[in-house]
């Protein structure tokens, strides 16, 4: 599904009728898919998993899965990112593990350059290694971090994205993920949690159009 939000500026009310003094901004989002399923037959997938898109649009993951706490992530790690990326192991009933191991010191674990805590968190790692927490609310939508990708980073991470309404106690309200690319490309992306989940954003220029088919539409 693609969410169009329009921004008027008039700028003094006698110059109303003439475009040239209305400024006008068209942001366009394309709503993609991080799980799916429900609590009997959760599903460990994109939809869609190859997303064709143009440097002047976002991408925001939701994580439509219902009636269960299952989380997922959207994470992007460089191929030559020389860290170590601990496997997380998720099942319901392991919650306050996860919540106690968040904050124990990146130390304890010196070949970890990557602590649960940026598993869990939205998580940037630049080139140059500094780590970058964003803002678990910073998109329009109040529900999920938002950036600007420029192509350089180690490491890219969206955080646990949970459904909507079943977000475990002691975890970031965090629903969503909200993602623009700086730079044409092809960028793979995956799940922390459940690896056998991939897939991949291709970048086009800013007026070239996005992937977007008939299936997408209505979702």
């Amino acid at each position: 599904m693609i969410s169009f939000i329009f921004i008027f500026s008039i700028l003094g009310q006698p110059e109303f009728q003439s475009p040239a003094n209305a400024q006008f901004i068209l942001s366009i989002v394309y709503n993609a898919d991080a799980g799916g399923g429900n609590a009997t037959i959760p599903l460990n997938v994109y939809h869609p998993d190859e997303i064709t898109t143009n440097q002047s649009a976002n991408i925001k993951w939701q994580n439509p899965t219902l009636g269960i706490q299952y989380p997922h992530t959207v994470t992007f790690i460089r191929a030559d990112n020389n860290l170590t990326i601990p496997k997380i192991s998720f099942n319901l009933s392991n919650h306050s593990s996860l919540i106690d191991s968040k904050f124990q010191n990146a130390q304890n674990d010196k070949a970890a350059a990557v602590d649960v805590n940026a598993e869990i968190l939205p998580t940037v790692i630049s080139a140059n290694g500094s780590i970058t927490y964003l803002d678990p609310y910073g998109n329009l939508g109040g529900d999920g971090a938002q950036y600007n990708f420029t192509g350089t980073e180690k490491y890219v991470n969206s955080g646990f994205i949970w459904p909507e309404g079943h977000v475990p106690k002691g975890f970031a309200n965090i629903t969503s993920f909200t993602v623009q690319f700086e730079k044409q490309g092809v960028y793979h992306f995956q799940c922390l949690i459940h690896p056998e989940m991939s897939g991949n954003v291709t970048v086009t220029p800013p007026n070239a159009p996005m992937g977007i088919s008939i299936s997408d539409f209505g979702k």
